[in-house]
């Protein structure tokens, strides 16, 4: 299970077709070394400040995206030591249209953007990007064997289509990355990527995925994809879901939170602990499908609902749009007033918008919405820190991408920077201690980060029944 140069295991979940999708765990060491080499790496890794993360996430609208538009995402000169794409309803085919449709974008598409490296014939890889070989930092073990048992479970999409656009990834970040995982339920996907520098010092991987749509949560059109690891001496997850969609599922979507959870937890650690309740730092990201919703917000606030048709409330969405007022269009978010009560992403954190809803926009590099749906904040990056852990995160940016022409979600990318955990473990420990070093047991107990005893600490932990689940953090 080893690559011959120790490169990233390259595993995927399957779910069960026609059973709830539950994780397949992989924890698998990324290099050979000794307990003491993989401890000497960490301390030399978290001696380069801050750690950076890049999170992309797009509801690609089953159509293929074009590959100059990447670019507006992952552009050149990368540097981040992370690298999360997340996708929703990212399965397409060249039939009903989609090839004809492909073609003309990537014509327009090129024709603005600057001309990508010649692709060699015969090959999926760019001029700069060779095809990958066996033990290489894009090849992965068993690779072609998972992708065509994933397509046959998968529904709207064959195996083709998931290789294209992981190929496509590959293609854009270039030799300085190497993949973690790729994970795939239906028409979902999340692939982490770390820099090929870094590559030794990520271990604990482990992968899940939960179906949470259709009768009973059974369906995979709707649910999450998690992928927790270690870099250095710091525990992340990253979490890409997408949320029952439609404005009056409001209370569904945080249901299905903690469906998420629930369905994941036994995959990436201690079962009686979530993904938002037993890790340093956990990044949320997807098509969360929260709505605008101005009515609602006005009943909030005790007065009668001002706009009584669709077309009168579409109306007022777009008026505060070309104002540019996105203080009055966040004031009426779904998410943003399930957040102010508790009753969804509890003890997460989102960076200011500053930008104009993402859906429900024509397919086009202009920003033009559709009649049919009230523009909306549907695609969000959010991140929880462990207790103790608070401010070691800070977002660097947070934009929309309204050039990006082949779907009906403009993409977000937010990016990141935090300090490790273990720098600060070790500055917490000395001002405990008063620069004094004490007892190895004392040292131990008295760490905050990333372990149990935080998480019980800070009432992270909800026992329901039987069950013991994590956080209703997130519910």
């Amino acid at each position: 299970f080893f690559f011959q140069d120790c490169y990233p295991v390259h595993l995927a979940a399957r779910p069960l077709e026609g059973h709830r999708s539950r994780a397949r765990a992989v924890s698998m060491p990324l290099s050979r070394a000794s307990s003491a080499g993989k401890r000497e790496r960490a301390r030399a890794y978290n001696k380069a400040l801050p750690l950076t993360i890049r999170c992309l996430t797009w509801n690609v609208g089953n159509a293929k995206p074009v590959a100059a538009e990447l670019a507006h995402a992952l552009p050149d000169g990368l540097d981040e030591d992370i690298i999360v794409v997340g996708t929703q309803e990212n399965s397409y085919k060249a039939g009903k249209g989609g090839r004809k449709r492909a073609v003309a974008q990537e014509k327009r598409a090129v024709a603005q953007e600057s001309p990508e490296p010649t692709e060699k014939a015969g090959s999926a890889y760019s001029a700069y990007e060779p095809a990958p070989t066996p033990g290489s930092p894009h090849s992965s073990v068993g690779d072609t064997e998972e992708r065509e048992e994933e397509s046959a479970a998968a529904v709207g999409g064959g195996g083709k289509g998931h290789a294209e656009w992981e190929e496509m990834l590959a293609r854009r970040l270039g030799r300085g990355y190497v993949p973690v995982r790729h994970v795939r339920l239906w028409e979902m996907r999340l692939s982490v990527y770390v820099k090929a520098s870094q590559r030794a010092n990520v271990t604990k991987v482990h992968v899940a995925s939960a179906a949470t749509g259709g009768p009973g949560g059974m369906l995979g059109n709707k649910g999450g994809l998690v992928v927790r690891l270690r870099l250095g001496a710091t525990s992340l997850a990253f979490v890409s879901c997408h949320l029952a969609a439609h404005s009056h599922m409001l209370s569904r979507r945080n249901h299905n939170c903690s469906e998420l959870l629930r369905e994941t937890a036994s995959a990436l650690g201690p079962r009686h602990l979530t993904a938002a309740a037993q890790f340093d730092h956990v990044f949320w990201l997807g098509d969360l499908n929260y709505r605008t919703d101005l009515n609602a917000a006005a009943a909030a606030a005790g007065e009668e609902a001002p706009f009584p048709t669709d077309e009168e409330h579409h109306g007022q969405v777009l008026r505060l749009v070309e104002q540019g007022d996105w203080g009055a269009l966040l004031g009426a978010d779904q998410l943003a007033a399930s957040r102010a009560a508790g009753e969804a992403f509890v003890g997460f954190e989102e960076g200011p918008i500053a930008f104009a809803p993402t859906f429900k926009v024509e397919r086009s590099s202009e920003l033009v919405y559709q009649q049919k749906r009230i523009p909306s904040y549907c695609d969000r990056v959010l991140w929880k820190s462990a207790a103790g852990l608070r401010g070691a995160v800070s977002q660097t940016s947070l934009a929309a991408l309204p050039r990006v022409s082949t779907s009906d979600h403009k993409p977000v990318v937010a990016t990141f920077s935090l300090t490790p955990s273990e720098a600060l473990r070790g500055t917490m420990q000395e001002v405990r201690s008063g620069g004094s070093r004490g007892s190895r047991g004392s040292s131990r107990k008295s760490s905050l980060f990333g372990n149990v005893s935080s998480s019980l600490a800070a009432g992270s932990v909800s026992f329901t029944g039987s069950r013991a689940v994590a956080s209703l953090d997130v519910v």
